[in-house]
């Protein structure tokens, strides 16, 4: 009994003896290190996060007898921190630190409601040995923690975020901010695609019969455009120039300018003519400068903005807006032809009688 215990003892003793000299003999890229980070707020009209970082380094060889490591962490700021000595096991010595901090993330606003930042965390101990990032996570906590989450991708029900590390030539942690754009979208996109069709539903009726009717929509939605645009740049994050919503209602606007300026005039000008042949109703050409606007609008300002991060919310928008103006073509080319062979009433198709 007594041999056995002298024989565990003994192994043992030539285990943690071997793990220390092991530990000394590692090579430096070997030594760990774990990187967690919470955050507590983020502030889109700034593009500044709230957050804490959490570093703990280690297992490291005994020879490290340092009561603390600093630490700096740089990217969208710049945080100094001091790992202090925690604990020792059998494998080394453990060191642990934290520290919070504002941190700015970089994106591209003018896709709201689509849009997606990056986070950056360059790590770097001032100790003199290489590290490794073993395990990290990103994730959302506080009072905050819930709305957060609804408004922002979590991978997890730990509301971790997605996170990419780097431990070629630096050690960095990249953290991906992407917005849930499904409710943006319904709040902030699709009332002014709606305000598209109600325009092009416009040029189903005839001007000189319905022109007050007419002038009441393009008048509704001239009000709605100014109201809207203000309304919605409390929730529209950082921007270098106009979002999505924005440029849509600027171009809605302008082609409401253009339809609506040609519906009055088709009042007074009964029917133009060159060399004897008619021309077209003078809304004809209203619908046409609006068309005419709209492919160097988007060719401008538009697609230089989707351009950056195509998604299937972008797309759709795009082709709901064209969309709108084939409607209104298509009603308009049909009221035409009832019209000149007087078979109905082109207010038939808004479900309107005389």
């Amino acid at each position: 009994m007594i041999l056995t215990l002298s024989l565990l003892c003994h192994g043992l003793l030539w285990s943690e003896a071997s793990a220390q000299d092991h530990l000394a003999t590692q090579e430096p890229d070997s030594y760990k290190m774990d990187v967690n980070v919470r955050i507590y707020d983020i502030d889109q009209k700034t593009s500044y996060s709230l957050l804490e970082v959490f570093i703990r380094l280690g297992p490291l060889p005994w020879q490290f007898n340092e009561t603390g490591v600093l630490v700096q962490i740089l990217g969208g700021g710049d945080i100094m921190l001091v790992c202090r000595h925690i604990a020792d096991d059998s494998l080394g010595r453990y060191f642990e630190g934290n520290a919070s901090s504002s941190w700015y993330f970089v994106g591209d606003g003018e896709l709201f409601p689509f849009d997606h930042y990056t986070m950056e965390f360059r790590v770097t101990p001032f100790i003199d040995a290489n590290f490794t990032v073993d395990d990290a996570s990103v994730i959302f906590r506080g009072p905050k923690q819930r709305p957060l989450s609804d408004a922002w991708e979590t991978q997890n029900s730990y509301n971790e975020l997605p996170c990419l590390v780097s431990n070629s030539t630096e050690l960095k942690l990249t953290v991906s901010i992407v917005r849930r754009s499904v409710v943006p979208f319904l709040a902030f996109v699709l009332p002014i695609i709606i305000c598209y069709y109600f325009l092009g539903a416009s040029l189903f009726l005839d001007p000189k019969e319905r022109i007050q009717e007419i002038l009441a929509v393009y008048i509704s939605l001239f009000v709605f455009v100014p109201v809207f645009f203000t309304g919605i740049q409390d929730f529209i994050p950082y921007r270098s120039v106009f979002t999505i919503p924005e440029l849509l209602l600027i171009y809605l606007i302008t082609s409401i300018g253009f339809l609506g300026i040609s519906m009055m005039m088709s009042q007074y000008v009964k029917e133009l003519k060159i060399h004897g042949k008619s021309l077209p109703p003078s809304e004809w050409f209203g619908l046409i400068l609006s068309l005419g606007v709209l492919f160097p609008y988007y060719l401008l300002f538009f697609f230089p903005i989707l351009w950056r991060s195509w998604s299937m919310g972008s797309i759709l928008t795009f082709l709901l807006v064209i969309g709108s103006y084939a409607f209104g073509i298509i009603g308009f080319r049909h009221r035409l032809k009832k019209e000149r062979t007087g078979k109905a009433d082109p207010s038939y198709f808004l479900g309107c009688y005389e």
